[in-house]
């Protein structure tokens, strides 16, 4: 009876977690590199910073691969380092994987145009957001309005000791062109919105037109600009489109160009829109990490239509304690 009622103070006073983190001698470098780069810059970048990797103590192993990040999205501009290690019964001077860890965060540091976050092999789950050892997602609406509430819980998650790589898993907006087109001018004109629309879709983007078959091989024959001929705003401008009144009409009577950037993608659970917030955990308990998180949202006082979910690991132990509760 003693033994059983001794578990209550001390549950109280350890730090709880999911899984704990062993020296397996090996980590991953997740890697974004800035939106809009190729394939050529991700490869520099990620040169660049292999060879500052190769140089901590105890690595032996590097091995980079970008665009694949194995959950089928092929964005050149994602990356991942792999970094294996010495085993640990070889590190004769106490130096752990996550000291080694640290260092590569320093590293990092020297790099801010990337985003980026040192993280343990993950035993559950695949890449991505989930690689991270802390989820939570804001929900609501308003797509700014969430990137607002995010930035400042991130900033707040900053000051705490214990949370590294604090970030959140909305990709990067990236760079477009954005054509605005005169309703007036193109009416007078007799040149419809979506002929404007087709026209720089197969000229721009390129459209499939025909096939092509070569012994058993089979090819599609793509339609589309030379890169000279689409390679900046003047070009555009030139092109023609076709008119209701007869002849062609020069896209520079009829449109206005300006530079913008784009969500790459719009993240939902349950058809809400979602903002969420990763982080990886130095030495901090993954239940203090979401007590924690969980009062600088209600510090945030979300509107009404706004909500917090937490994801991952974060999820599952939450899940875990009501399950031992049960037990």
């Amino acid at each position: 009876l003693g033994c059983v009622l001794a578990t209550i103070p001390f549950f109280k006073l350890v730090g709880k977690d999911f899984i704990p983190l062993d020296d397996r001698s090996e980590f991953n470098i997740s890697v974004q590199t800035p939106p809009g780069s190729t394939l050529q810059r991700s490869d520099e970048l990620m040169r660049r910073l292999e060879e500052r990797v190769a140089k901590l103590p105890h690595v032996q192993h590097l091995l980079t691969t970008i665009g694949d990040t194995g959950n089928g999205n092929e964005d050149v501009t994602l990356a991942n380092l792999y970094v294996g290690m010495k085993d640990l019964d070889e590190r004769k001077d106490g130096v752990t994987q996550f000291d080694v860890m640290k260092q590569a965060r320093k590293i990092l540091a020297d790099f801010p145009e990337l985003r980026a976050a040192v993280q343990p092999i993950n035993d559950i789950g695949g890449g991505g957001a989930n690689s991270f050892q802390f989820n939570y997602a804001i929900q609501g609406p308003d797509l700014q309005k969430l990137d607002e509430i995010a930035q400042g819980v991130m900033a707040k998650m900053r000051t705490v000791p214990g949370f590294v790589d604090v970030d959140t898993a909305t990709a990067q907006r990236k760079p477009e062109l954005r054509v605005t087109i005169d309703r007036r001018k193109a009416a007078d004109l007799g040149v419809r919105a979506a002929d404007i629309a087709n026209s720089l879709r197969t000229l721009v983007a390129g459209e499939r037109v025909s096939k092509f078959r070569e012994g058993a091989e089979q090819y599609d024959v793509w339609l589309r600009l030379r890169p000279e001929d689409r390679a900046d705003e003047a070009d555009l401008l030139q092109l023609e489109v076709p008119s209701l009144k007869g002849g062609l009409v020069p896209l520079a009577n009829l449109v206005r160009l300006h530079d913008d950037a784009g969500p790459a993608q719009i993240d939902r659970i349950n058809r809400q829109r979602q903002v969420t917030l990763v982080a990886n955990l130095d030495n901090l308990p993954l239940g203090t990490a979401v007590d924690r998180t969980t009062q600088f949202i209600r510090e945030a006082d979300l509107p009404p239509g706004y909500g917090q979910l937490a994801l991952g690991r974060a999820k599952t132990f939450a899940e875990t304690g009501v399950n031992f509760a049960i037990a």
